[in-house]
Parts: C-alpha cells; sequence; structure tokens
C-alpha cells in the first residue's frame, strides 16, 4: 500500500515525491471484449496478472467447489482465503494495480513548551511513546528495524532528519471486510450481484476488469481520502490543523467507471483509466480531484491495447489471443522517447562493438519475437530504465546502460546480436526454455537474474487464463502457469506446464465433475 515507501522517502529526505504512492513492483494486464465486438459473438476476458515466478508472491491455480453455490476457478496467493481472479459458470473478473494516493505524511509540531506533546488546531495533545518493529524494503532486500514512534491523531508518528512525521493509510479500518467483499465476488451470479459486491468498497486499491455473456465493465477501484483541496497531498501536509484530518472517501460510483461502452472493449495495463476504451464513455479526468492521484500516464502496453484490440472491430477468438501476446513496442512508447532516441541523438561509441550495436539498434522494428537480434540489447539496455519507469528523474542514462548492455553481450554470448532465444530463458530446476518478449510489451518478461550468461525470467507474465462466455452456456476456459501446479522438485508437475508456456499454448481448464473425472490423475478426501 505503499507505506514503506513512504516511510524511506521521508528517512531519506525525499518529502516532496510521491510519498503516498504504492510500491511499482507488479503489474498486469486485463482485456475484455463484448460480443458486440467479437466476430463470434462471444464475450472474452484476459486475465492476466503479472507477478513474481516464485515465493509468496506467486500465482497459483485452483477451482474450488463448495456444492452451496460456491464454484470458481482462476488463480490466488499464498495465504488469501479466497480467489483473486478468475471465473465461475456465470461472470468472470481480474485485477491489476493501479496506483492511487493512499498514504499521507503529516508534518507534526511538537509543543515548544513541552516536547512530550504536540500541537493541533491551537491546542496541545500527549504523544504517547510506543516501540514498533519496522519491516522496510530496498530492491531485493528487506530488514527488521526497531523504532520508537508517538501514537497522534493522525496515525503513528516517527522521528526523522530532525522532525516528527505521522503516517496516515487510507482502508485500514476496512480491511476486515474486504475478504467478505472477494467472497461475493466469488459467488455473484449475475452482473448486477457483483456490483452489488463491489458496492462494499472494503479493497483498498486494484482496478477491476469484468466480463459475463452480455456485459463487460471497468472499474476504478481505490479508497481514496476525501482530502481538502489546497495542500500538497503528493508530499508532507501540515499535522496541526484539522483541515487535513480527512474522515471519509471519494464514493466508489465518483471514481472512473466504463460499462458496456458502445465500442464493446475494455483494458487496463496499470496506467491511466482514461484509456479504458477508444469510444466516448471514457471518464472524464476533471470529475476526479487531483488530490486522488489518479493515474494520467499512458505506458506501452496501454497503447498496444489500443493499437491491437482497438482498431480491429470484429475480433476473432484467434485474434484476441495473438493481441493478448504481443510482442511489439508502439512507436510513442517511453521506450522510443527515453532510450532509443537519446540513443541514437548521443551516444558516441568507443569501439567496434559499440558500432555494431548503435548500427543495429538503427534498425530494431520494435518487436522482441524469439529471432530478433536486436531484442536482447534492448532489453539488456531498457531494464533499469524501465525499473524506475514511475520516478523517470532516478532512472540511469540511456548511454550508461546501452555501454553495459554491449559490453555484457559480448562477454556472454561474444557478440551484440544474439537472437533473443539465444539469451533469454524460463527455468526452473533441470528445466530450461527460451522465452520472448520482455519489459512493457503485452506479453511481459521484466525481471531477470543471470545464470551461466543468460537472462532468467522471474516476473511477468505468469498465470493465465482467457474465459469465454457463450450465450446460455456456462462459461469456458482455456489457461496455463509458468511452471505446473506444483512447487515440489520431485513433482511430475513441478515444471510440467513451462514448455507450454514459452510456446504460448494454452490448455483446457476443466470444470464439470465429468471433465475432471475423466482427466484425474488421483483423489484423496482429507
Amino acid at each position: 500500500m505503499g507505506l514503506s515507501e513512504a516511510i524511506k522517502k521521508v528517512r531519506s529526505g525525499e518529502l516532496t515525491d510521491g510519498t503516498g504512492l504504492p510500491s511499482p513492483g507488479n503489474g498486469s494486464n486485463a482485456h475484455a471484449v463484448a460480443p458486440w465486438r467479437s466476430a463470434d459473438g462471444i464475450a472474452r476476458l484476459n486475465v492476466n496478472s503479472h507477478l513474481d515466478w516464485e515465493g509468496f508472491r506467486a500465482w497459483q491455480e485452483a477451482h474450488v467447489v463448495s456444492e452451496e453455490g460456491w464454484n470458481f476457478s482462476g488463480g490466488y496467493l499464498a495465504a488469501t482465503p479466497f480467489l483473486l481472479i478468475g471465473h465461475n459458470d456465470r461472470l468472470g473478473w481480474t485485477l491489476t494495480v493501479n496506483r492511487p494516493d493512499l498514504v499521507d505524511v503529516y508534518a507534526i509540531e511538537r509543543d515548544p513548551s513541552d516536547p512530550s506533546r504536540y500541537r493541533f488546531d491551537g491546542e496541545s495533545k500527549p504523544l504517547e511513546e510506543k516501540v514498533a518493529r519496522i519491516r522496510l524494503e530496498w530492491g531485493p532486500f528487506s530488514w527488521t528495524l526497531k523504532k520508537r514512534f508517538y501514537r497522534t491523531l493522525h496515525g503513528p508518528a516517527l522521528e526523522a532528519r530532525g522532525g516528527l512525521y505521522a503516517f496516515r493509510v487510507a482502508g485500514l479500518e476496512r480491511a476486515v471486510f474486504a475478504n467478505e467483499e472477494l467472497y461475493d465476488m466469488n459467488k455473484a451470479s449475475s452482473f448486477e450481484e457483483f456490483k452489488g459486491a463491489l458496492s462494499r468498497h472494503a479493497i483498498g486499491m486494484f482496478n477491476v476488469v469484468y466480463a459475463d455473456a452480455g456485459n463487460i465493465l471497468y472499474q476504478y477501484n481505490a479508497l481514496i481520502p476525501e482530502r481538502a483541496p489546497g495542500f500538497d497531498w503528493k508530499g508532507v501536509v501540515p499535522g496541526n490543523t484539522s483541515k487535513t484530518l480527512w474522515g471519509d472517501y471519494l464514493p466508489l460510483a465518483s471514481l472512473p467507471r466504463v460499462e458496456n461502452p458502445a465500442s464493446g472493449w475494455l483494458q487496463n495495463c496499470n496506467a491511466t483509466p482514461y484509456a479504458t476504451t477508444s469510444s466516448g464513455e471514457i471518464p472524464d479526468p476533471a470529475d476526479i480531484p487531483v488530490a486522488a492521484g489518479i493515474e494520467t500516464y499512458a505506458n506501452n502496453r496501454t497503447l498496444r491495447s489500443h493499437e491491437t484490440f482497438g482498431s480491429d472491430e470484429s475480433i476473432t477468438r484467434e485474434e484476441f489471443l495473438s493481441y493478448k501476446w504481443d510482442r511489439r513496442y508502439s512507436r510513442r512508447a517511453p521506450l522510443y522517447a527515453r532510450v532509443i532516441e537519446p540513443l541514437l541523438d548521443r551516444f558516441v561509441p568507443v569501439n567496434a562493438h559499440e558500432r555494431r550495436a548503435l548500427k543495429l539498434l538503427r534498425t530494431f522494428d520494435g518487436r522482441l519475437e524469439p529471432e530478433s537480434r536486436t531484442a536482447a540489447l534492448v532489453i539488456k539496455t531498457y531494464g533499469p530504465i524501465y525499473d524506475k519507469q514511475y520516478e523517470p528523474e532516478k532512472a540511469p542514462d540511456p548511454r550508461h546502460t546501452f555501454r553495459q548492455a554491449v559490453a555484457w553481450l559480448v562477454r556472454t554470448h561474444g557478440r551484440v546480436d544474439p537472437r533473443l532465444d539465444e539469451v533469454q530463458f524460463i527455468s526452473r530446476g533441470a528445466h530450461s526454455f527460451p522465452v520472448a518478449g520482455g519489459p512493457s510489451v503485452l506479453h511481459v518478461v521484466d525481471r531477470h537474474r543471470i545464470e551461466d550468461g543468460k537472462l532468467v525470467g522471474t516476473h511477468g507474465d505468469g498465470f493465465l487464463q482467457i474465459v469465454e462466455f457463450p450465450k446460455g452456456k456456462p462459461a469456458r476456459a482455456t489457461a496455463v502457469h509458468q511452471f505446473g501446479a506444483s512447487s515440489r522438485p520431485n513433482s511430475p508437475h513441478y515444471a510440467d506446464q513451462m514448455e507450454s508456456f514459452a510456446a504460448r499454448r494454452l490448455r483446457p481448464s476443466w470444470r464439470t465433475r465429468e471433465e475432471i473425472l475423466a482427466d484425474l490423475e488421483s483423489r484423496y478426501r482429507p
């Protein structure tokens, strides 16, 4: 929710740089096509979240049947009591990470006559001293800090850089009801029931993209405080006045929503809700307070969604799948403005390898396909810059990352232009397969570890589900997981889906008892 990021920024002195924004670490793609834009009249939903491929933040696939109305297929994370994305017989949805401003930082004014008290609305209030254990994260590293803090009306306050700062996180008091909302979403059997579940407004963040046989919906979901105008809510606000002490949230109905647009398609790929579709029903930014912190930028996945789904007025199933697996950069994408164009304008090669690489970059066609001889160079150059996509002022100089990329490719592959399928892999245990795609294309592979001269993917497209909603029939889906249904190395399902994942092959997702029994490997009763 951005609290650890806010604390880090306050402690480091970056007091006015988006202290309340959620961490940029994760992302997702979501697309819905209505029957009136589908060539065969069947609505479709792309359930395509991007998380870690290993560990507690990796997606797992499940099908839960209670025989009391709960029958849901989809994905969950470790320790979540309900499935978070997927479908039942009637409807489906997926979530993508959004970045509203959910954490506020207050400068607490100590009482000059008594440092154990603070000033609020002209009165002196007591500071109650406590000791907390705070988990901090910095890239791949984390540590626990024992820190003295104080209770204030605004929330816990910490001493930092000679001042006292309080932190307030939106939605904590509603978190207990979030699981009830998810349960109702899982069990909803109609569009109205699903919207009724969303109206609980207990889940703190996430875009929601929904589909059923006759409807599609986009909802920007967030518990955004009703903040007073006139303050810089992206930075630190005064804590000595009740004017900054908000009490309620913007109603869900006031946040960006697109329901059954005439265009017949919706998308969200972790960017602005003001580019949800291509017709006139998109929300108006003027209707939302600036202090809400709602995104206004468009990333490459948003742009390519418009150039694929948005440019095809009759989308076949095959086209839907090809658009989901798109591996191309738009010429309007940040890659060109932040990386390629500056390099072509200003990079000065100092050796033959760099001259060859610069010449190669001029021929780049924007595609990260297996056979591409430019893709590996682009991925290695762009990766460190892409990692700072939400803080571009902190991104490294592309001339530096380009020079590093050239040196690494020459050192590990003996040339600047190896094919991508010689460089980028998905690996688990003894299994390894080339995989295409890269950062911010619709087929996402955006984090790696380096292993024996290979870029081994660790984050991006993982569990994927394409759900179809034929009229008058139960929903059906095809799916794939990046590894398999088990994390145990001795299991036959530890890596049995990797080859299909790398080859972009989906398998049926069985739902009926008859389908499951016909394909059953083993059964047990706990």
